[in-house]
């Protein structure tokens, strides 16, 4: 069954989260974490979000360390450092982005 997850994803690291998603779940994946977000609204985005269902076996990959390792081939340790970098929530993408303490990222108005 599909779950709503909302997640957040520090500029840093989100080509290596968008590779692994693809790796992980193909070309549904592909697409992924294009919404900037960043504290102050500006630019550049400090982070990304991707919100929507995704499978229940993904979500459960995302619950702890271990399944995203044994999945992804990472170390244990580089997939918890992955992990507690990012914000993964069952809530609401907007309350999730404020609760976070960010904003979408857009170009200033002239």
């Amino acid at each position: 069954m599909p779950v709503l997850s909302t997640m957040i994803v520090p500029a840093a690291l989100v080509e290596q989260v968008r590779a692994l998603a693809v790796s992980l779940a193909g070309d549904a994946a592909a697409g992924m974490w294009a919404t900037g977000l960043s504290p102050d609204g500006s630019i550049p985005p400090t982070h990304y979000v991707s919100s929507g269902y995704i499978d229940e076996q993904f979500a459960e990959l995302l619950s702890g360390p271990e399944g995203l390792a044994a999945a992804t081939k990472l170390p244990l340790v580089e997939a918890r450092l992955l992990l507690s970098s990012c914000i993964i929530s069952n809530g609401a993408p907007f309350t999730v982005i404020a609760d976070a303490g960010l904003q979408l990222s857009q170009e200033p108005m002239e």
